[in-house]
């Protein structure tokens, strides 16, 4: 598994949600945000709105 933050520097170091998502995807692993109930990459549209948080990836063992 991984662990990795998302929020502002995100988008300061030219990276975006979604490219990130179909990465892991690709990976086969999926991701979660460590609060539980807390959706992935939330205020992803934009720098502006981005807010910072912990999240987990681990391989999707069910798509195997």
């Amino acid at each position: 598994c991984l662990t990795f933050e998302f929020g502002q520097t995100t988008f300061d170091m030219g990276n975006n949600p979604e490219e990130i998502e179909v990465f892991l995807k690709e990976m086969n692993y999926k991701i979660r945000n460590i609060v539980k109930g807390d959706p992935i990459f939330p205020g992803r549209e934009s720098v502006e709105t981005a807010r910072y948080s912990m999240h987990v990836a681990t391989p999707d063992l069910k798509s195997k």
